[in-house]
């Protein structure tokens, strides 16, 4: 399993909006998972045996659940509202942003918190101008056919192989086995060789 996050804060056209986006491939087709953050960030420690602390919620940003696609993708976008994430230009941040740095992002097996965490990371800055390109999964993955498109495919050379050469060796009036004689209809005879010829023998008579 492997995908990314990102939190962002969408000034200055959206003040006080904080959008949560992320995408994570290589989960249970149809399935959904406990999505949240914790305490803390060290991720030396056991995952389930609570050394990353209690869930951490604010009042601005409650990320809860991840919903998976029938392609074992699952994504979320979702936008926070609260006055406590507009930009502090005195200060030079986001303090509603800034308070999830070093804290961990988990991700459980089920819907519930209850069930064992599968996977976390640990919250860091991101480059003030960085996209969440919902198609860096999708490209990376590698892509396989499945027997019946390797069969079809196969099959389907082969039949373009032989009407070529049939193709060929009607152009050129040359026979072609089993279907020669329809394809042709009677406008193409193989012509027989010609009859042995015995020549005379000349015999000489002395006089």
């Amino acid at each position: 399993m492997s995908g990314y996050a990102l939190l962002s804060l969408l000034e200055p056209h959206q003040p006080g909006v904080a959008r949560f986006q992320a995408e994570l491939s290589g989960l249970q087709p149809g399935s959904a998972h406990s999505f949240h953050f914790h305490s803390w960030g060290d991720m030396t420690v056991d995952l389930n045996d609570g050394s990353l602390g209690p869930i951490y919620m604010t009042n601005a940003i409650d990320v809860e659940k991840l919903h998976v696609n029938n392609r074992g993708i699952g994504q979320l976008e979702v936008d926070f509202r609260s006055s406590s994430l507009e930009f502090d230009w005195q200060r030079g941040g986001a303090t509603g942003l800034q308070r999830h740095v070093g804290r961990s992002l988990t991700l459980h097996a089920g819907p519930s918190s209850s069930t064992p965490t599968i996977a976390a990371a640990v919250c860091g800055i991101a480059h003030p101008h960085v996209a969440f390109a919902t198609d860096i999964i999708s490209t990376s993955a590698p892509s396989t056919l499945s027997p019946g498109v390797v069969f079809l495919c196969v099959l389907t050379g082969l039949v373009v192989f032989t009407m070529l050469f049939v193709a060929t060796l009607y152009y050129l009036r040359y026979p072609i086995p089993l279907i020669g004689r329809w394809l042709y209809q009677g406008n193409y005879h193989a012509t027989p060789p010609p009859p042995h010829q015995v020549r005379p023998m000349m015999v000489a008579e002395k006089l």
